[in-house]
């Protein structure tokens, strides 16, 4: 730090902060909180674990370390992954109550 070719990257907790102090931090766990339990509640039972490691392992590390969450929901993917796993989900479960 401190040198011209250097760069600071801020994550979760820092990004939260910067924008709103204690309360910034807080939002910003609670929406996260939720944005995992989204992914655990869309493909806990229909896909196996290394699927949901595969497909979000990188937007999640990418909002945790390096970038804000916002950012990370828009450009990084994250959104994206979620949007997906929402329309894999419908398409599978139509599929499972159409063959029974």
């Amino acid at each position: 730090m401190g040198k011209s070719g250097s760069g600071a990257n801020n994550g979760l907790i820092a990004s939260g902060f910067a924008h709103a102090g204690i309360f910034g931090v807080l939002i910003y766990t609670i929406v996260f909180a939720f944005l995992i339990k989204l992914i655990d509640f869309l493909g806990g039972k229909v896909f196996p674990v290394w699927f949901l490691l595969a497909a979000f392992i990188v937007p999640i590390s990418s909002a945790v370390l390096n970038s804000d969450l916002l950012t990370t929901l828009s450009t990084h993917g994250f959104g994206v992954a979620i949007f997906m796993l929402y329309l894999i989900r419908k398409e599978k479960m139509e599929n499972y109550l159409c063959s029974k």
